[in-house]
């Protein structure tokens, strides 16, 4: 009997083993399994630490799901809700109050620290000009502080649209025309993607004029200009590839190089020495390593911070020694340096792109329109369309400003007087204010390049100090420390806010009594990571007279002259 049994007994735990090795076995050759235990092979050969932290994250991840499942199912409150009557689920919605947006500002026992604050933030929405009319090159503008009072015919000075073709008497009326004959037959705007029936001939058209105009195999459009650079970056990096960039980057390209995911380093500003440290030091890393990764040097032409130009003769070189890409932001250079337009490569006399690697540009600005685009060979072009959020997700550049931008480029290739007249009235107007502002003894001083067409002026380091006992360096410290506070929204630099309020008092305002409309520096100091003043921007333009020239350079030193002599605020 117990034999009988006990042979019972082994032949079910053979039976049980035969279909457990069965299935271990079916496991085992499994395609999805396969891939698994590869990866995890690879990953702990390469990388041990990382296999162990990967554990533990799958860990603390089961953990937490199979916490929250039984949370919620032993939710007292989600069970009342669900025996609410609808009259109830509306009269606790109705009392619901949803969290805060934004963090309170921080106030004191009186509440007069949070008035201050208030009004610093207020300032700028108050003063803000609304334009009310166009008049060729002059504009008439309101402000919200003063809704009743408008301004008229004030030099527009305020923009990045340097050759202004749309005021243009040779051009204007041929390019409204085709505007309107554009959203006549297509409409205003795409409605879609590139992918997904966004894009018509029109945008292929003018990928095709663009390329050719810049001297690359293919570009590509982007529906929003700002938003370009970071899509791009983070298409073409991961983590562990190298990026070394200027350390004044505009804000697009600080939030981008967030996303990229790369190991950044900033060299200091158009310092090529500094930038060869780190090329040097990237470089010898590696080489020692035995490990490659994707390298890229990040530049802009003109840089919106202060209106310096690259030195791309030298970065250049740098890139071919060391082996680095070459990613250059052109949004304010192209249709403003060189001799026909096409940027900075045409300023510093290259023929081609072919030193650049990838180019990023707006359409918002010389070319009058909006969207940006991206200039480079034919293989980045193409990962883009597949592989850039940017591109992929978002709607297309409006038909008609395709139309018009390939137009733009028709004009600049046949004629190219508008870039001369630019670059002549840039030269003029340089030269009067440098001579000018000795003779008002200005504590404010220009930062751009004579050569650039959008000047700009910083308060010396002096009289900041003077005025405001701040510097650059007191102002990144406390901003980056305001940053990395948790769930710290506003950002509160009180002496960067005052100067900007003394600039817009004492400059902007006054200019505007004199029929000069010029603007504060764009800044958003929730966004910025990188050091950062205040200061002002004027805008020279292909329209400008002489005359015109002449008394703007008059008044605006004038002004700047009456604005240094303040001993305080």
């Amino acid at each position: 009997m117990m034999n009988s049994i006990s042979n019972n007994y082994t032949e079910a735990d053979s039976v049980v083993n035969k279909y457990i090795n069965h299935g271990l076995l079916l496991v085992k050759n499994n395609y999805l399994t396969i891939i698994i235990l590869d990866y995890i092979k690879k990953s702990h050969q390469n990388d041990p630490y990382r296999t162990l932290v990967e554990v533990i994250v799958a860990v603390i991840g089961l953990y937490y799901i199979i916490r929250n499942s039984k949370k919620n199912s032993n939710s007292k409150t989600l069970r009342v809700i669900d025996n609410l009557s609808p009259k109830e689920f509306d009269t606790l919605l109705q009392e619901w109050e949803p969290k805060p947006l934004v963090d309170a500002l921080p106030t004191d026992s009186n509440g007069k620290y949070q008035e201050k604050l208030v009004e610093l933030f207020q300032w700028k929405l108050k003063k803000q000009p609304i334009v009310t009319k166009f008049n060729d090159d002059k504009i008439s503008i309101i402000t919200n502080e003063d809704p009743s009072s408008e301004k008229k015919d004030l030099f527009n000075l305020s923009h990045y649209n340097f050759l202004k073709l749309f005021n243009n008497n040779k051009y204007k009326h041929r390019l409204n025309d085709l505007t309107r004959k554009i959203i006549k037959n297509c409409g205003v705007g795409s409605c879609g993607p590139a992918g997904f029936y966004g894009n018509e001939d029109l945008h292929y058209n003018l990928e095709y004029d663009m390329a050719k105009f810049l001297g690359t195999e293919r570009c590509v459009l982007y529906g929003q200009d700002f938003a370009t650079i970071s899509s791009v970056l983070a298409t073409f990096n991961k983590r562990g590839d190298i990026i070394i960039a200027d350390k004044l980057c505009n804000v697009a390209i600080q939030n981008a190089l967030q996303l990229s995911r790369a190991t950044v380093y900033y060299y200091d500003h158009n310092d090529m020495e500094d930038l060869e440290r780190y090329l040097e030091m990237v470089f010898e890393d590696e080489k020692a390593d035995g490990v490659l990764h994707r390298r890229y040097i990040v530049t802009e032409a003109i840089f919106q911070h202060n209106g310096q130009i690259c030195n791309l003769d030298k970065i250049v070189e740098l890139k071919n020694k060391y082996k680095f890409r070459l990613f250059i932001d052109e949004t304010l250079s192209i249709g403003a340096l060189g001799n026909t337009g096409r940027g900075i490569t045409e300023f510093y006399g290259y023929k081609d792109r072919s030193q650049v690697d990838i180019t990023v540009g707006s359409l918002g600005n010389s070319f009058s329109v909006g969207g940006g685009f991206v200039a480079g060979d034919a293989i980045m072009s193409f990962f883009q369309r597949i592989g850039s959020n940017a591109y992929c997700f978002s709607a297309s550049l409006p038909p008609y400003c395709c139309g018009v931008a390939s137009d733009i480029i028709k004009i600049l290739d046949s004629d190219n007087s508008s870039i001369i007249q630019l670059n002549k009235n840039t030269q003029l107007f340089n030269e009067l204010l440098t001579k000018k502002l000795k003779t008002v003894k200005s504590h404010f001083i220009v930062t751009s390049n004579e050569k650039s067409p959008m000047i700009v002026l910083k308060m010396s380091d002096k009289f900041r100090t003077k005025l405001f006992n701040s510097s650059v360096l007191t102002i990144y410290e406390d901003m980056h420390q305001q940053q990395t506070k948790q769930n710290k929204v506003v950002i509160v630099q009180e002496p960067f806010l005052l100067e900007e309020k003394f600039i817009q008092e004492e400059i902007v305002d006054k200019l505007i009594d004199e029929k000069i409309m010029i603007g504060l520096q764009p800044y958003s100091l929730q966004h910025e990571s990188l050091p950062l003043l205040p200061g002002f921007v004027v805008s020279v333009d292909a329209n400008m007279s002489t005359d015109d020239i002449e008394y703007i350079t008059d008044k605006l030193c004038l002004v700047i002259g009456e604005a240094s002599k303040k001993k305080s605020i």
